[in-house]
């Protein structure tokens, strides 16, 4: 089991001296933890996660110089296995009870569709040498490229990657199937695929296949293909080495070489013709989980080698193919959100997810916590951290696992607050009211409502039938799932008494 126990700040730029409180270790340690940071712009919220994301950094690399922004005064305490680890300068020494890599977390993932988001990018296929842990564990998924630039055609590579890396784990295809049910969509997933620019590479005596289809050739096709589009980073490349297993393993070889030639005999496959190919991915069925995970691994190889590309995803919804081209910006966002995830996530890891809501219909909002709940429920130890705006996405937050921090600017530095009251099922208003300090047009209305009631009841003139006409329109509002502690819940229900 992992948790964040708690992160203390002092003489901070923004936070000042500030002790966040980030779980209730007395609750159910059994389920995953859900942590929630609410409050409005220029508080702070994604800095925490920026901070969390960080102090792992330097924890794995103790090198305390590269980190002028803790320099000031830092302590992070988390639960592993029931035992409480910590790492501090907060008396002017680095201190510490964590031995190795094993006493921190499997997987560090960061999630957003924020363009503007605080999360550390790394791009692991351009690094040389042997990951260290946190190169390992951290897993940025935003909209950011190695350019720091964003574009669709980014987001379908990330999402296909993603699916690929779910397809050779049959655990994994459990949590998309989840997922799945959960958003209506049918568990299967088509590839749009199209000829690589790899296609065009000329051999006078041999047909691409052919040549394909002889290992050596392959291999040396490899080295000149994957050695030019590294360039510098050469045989030092990660990405490289990764790929070179599979290009050694002959029993790879032979099957990414026999889904080509497959291709390429079907409907005329090439560059001259432009002919695209779909290959529908089934994983309703896992009893065909091998022939999943070989198609995983040999479309993954051969994008790599630039010998086939991916045009489209699809997926069906209502029996109709909805490409991610023509899906709302809210059904990519929280269809490839929780893939992304689902592609990395282990057991005891944390999960940051930096506004979930964006371009999220107020349903899907409402359904989000539940939709992960759902899907990672396989996965024991995950502690989620979400920021949010949304009072719609606290509405499905269960008590017992769950944490909900306020902040809020003061004069000088930011100030937190933890709301102790359950969430779960209450209506938008509720929350906005109790927990944003937010009153809604609809509180106000009510609050109108029953004022005016009230008075006309208590003038004799007034005529029955206009107090019972009010009192109809109050009980119209379905006020009954009001807060017991709301004082107008009880007026309300009195009121309602009397014409029943």
């Amino acid at each position: 089991m992992f948790r964040i126990k708690s992160l203390s700040l002092r003489n901070h730029y923004k936070f000042g001296n500030l002790d966040f409180d980030f779980c209730n270790f007395d609750q159910q340690e059994t389920l995953n933890y859900y942590t929630i940071l609410i409050g409005p712009n220029g508080t702070g919220k994604s800095l925490i996660l920026e901070i969390i994301i960080n102090l792992f950094k330097l924890i794995s690399n103790r090198q305390l110089e590269l980190f002028d922004d803790f320099s000031s005064g830092f302590k992070i305490e988390f639960y592993y296995n029931s035992k409480l680890f910590f790492y501090s300068n907060l008396d002017g020494l680095t201190s510490t009870n964590i031995s190795n890599k094993d006493d921190l977390p499997k997987k560090i993932i960061a999630n957003t569709f924020s363009a503007n988001d605080r999360f550390p990018f790394i791009d692991k296929r351009r690094i040389m040498g042997e990951l260290e842990y946190f190169e390992k564990a951290y897993e940025y998924q935003g909209l950011r490229t190695i350019y720091n630039a964003i574009y669709k055609g980014s987001n379908l590579k990330k999402l296909f990657y993603s699916i690929v890396g779910i397809s050779q784990r049959i655990e994994k295809l459990k949590n998309l199937q989840i997922l799945f049910e959960n958003i209506g969509f049918e568990q299967m997933i088509t590839f749009n695929l199209k000829p690589g620019k790899g296609l065009k590479i000329k051999h006078r005596d041999q047909k691409i296949y052919d040549f394909l289809s002889d290992e050596n050739s392959f291999k040396d096709y490899f080295d000149n293909t994957i050695l030019r589009k590294y360039s510098s980073y050469s045989r030092n490349n990660n990405r490289y080495n990764y790929l070179r297993t599979f290009v050694d393993d002959k029993d790879i070889v032979n099957k990414a070489s026999v889904f080509l030639q497959r291709l390429l005999y079907k409907n005329d496959f090439s560059i001259k013709n432009k002919t695209n190919i779909k290959y529908l991915l089934d994983f309703s069925d896992l009893e065909s989980f091998e022939e999943i995970r070989e198609f995983a691994i040999s479309i993954e190889l051969l994008i790599e080698l630039e010998l086939i590309d991916i045009a489209e995803i699809s997926f069906i919804k209502n029996q109709y193919e909805l490409g991610i081209y023509s899906m709302s910006s809210g059904e990519f966002n929280i269809l490839s959100s929780i893939i992304n995830i689902a592609a990395k996530i282990e057991n005891n890891s944390i999960i940051m997810v930096d506004e979930p809501e964006i371009s999220l219909h107020p349903e899907w909002q409402m359904k989000y916590l539940t939709i992960l709940k759902k899907a990672f429920e396989n996965f024991i130890g995950i502690h989620f951290i979400i920021s949010t705006h949304s009072h719609f996405i606290l509405s499905n937050l269960f008590p017992t696992n769950s944490k909900i921090i306020i902040l809020d600017n003061e004069a000088d530095y930011v100030s937190i607050n933890y709301f102790e009251d359950s969430t779960y099922a209450k209506s938008a208003e509720e929350i906005l009211l109790h927990v944003f300090k937010t009153p809604t047009t609809r509180n106000f209305y009510i609050n109108d409502l029953v004022g005016n009631i009230l008075d006309k009841m208590a003038n004799p003139e007034t005529p029955n039938n206009v107090i019972i006409e009010d009192i109809q329109k109050l009980k119209s509002l379905k006020l009954e799932s009001l807060n017991d502690s709301d004082p107008l819940k009880d007026i309300v229900l009195k009121l309602i008494s009397k014409i029943e």
